[in-house]
Formats: C-alpha cells, sequence, structure tokens
C-alpha cells in the first residue's frame, strides 16, 4: 500500500489527521533535523496501521514534509 504523508514537525502532539484515502497528514513533536522526524514518523505510522517499524518504508521525500510512503505486509 502507497499513500502521500504531510509531515508537520515541532508540534504540541503526535497526532494522525485523515485527509482521504491516499493522503495522510501527520504531527510530529521532533524536529527535522538529523532524521528524527522521519524516525518518528515511521514509529508513529507502524503504530497507526499496527505494523512493525520495519515493514514502513519512505520511498520518496526523504528531506521534504511531502512524503510518499509504502506499508509492507
Amino acid at each position: 500500500m502507497e499513500f502521500e504523508v504531510t509531515v508537520i514537525p515541532r508540534a504540541r502532539r503526535r497526532e494522525v489527521i485523515d485527509q482521504d484515502k491516499h493522503h495522510l497528514r501527520v504531527k510530529l513533536t521532533s524536529a527535522p533535523e538529523k532524521d528524527k522526524a522521519n524516525r518518528e514518523l515511521i514509529k508513529v505510522l507502524a503504530q497507526y496501521f499496527g505494523v512493525k517499524k520495519s515493514a514502513v518504508l519512505i520511498k520518496s521525500g526523504q528531506k521534504s514534509r511531502h512524503k510518499i510512503i509504502r506499508i509492507l505486509h
């Protein structure tokens, strides 16, 4: 499964917001430095979808707020 994610770093709390079937907005508490926000994003999405962290891949957008995520099953 692939979908788009818009990341909002340095938010007050973690939150996953459904935009539509193929797009999520994710608020993260981490700053976008030293890959901290990406690691937190993987952790949050793994919990949200009920999969292992290793099943969540950032396909593109490693250094962007707009990312393509792939969930492996």
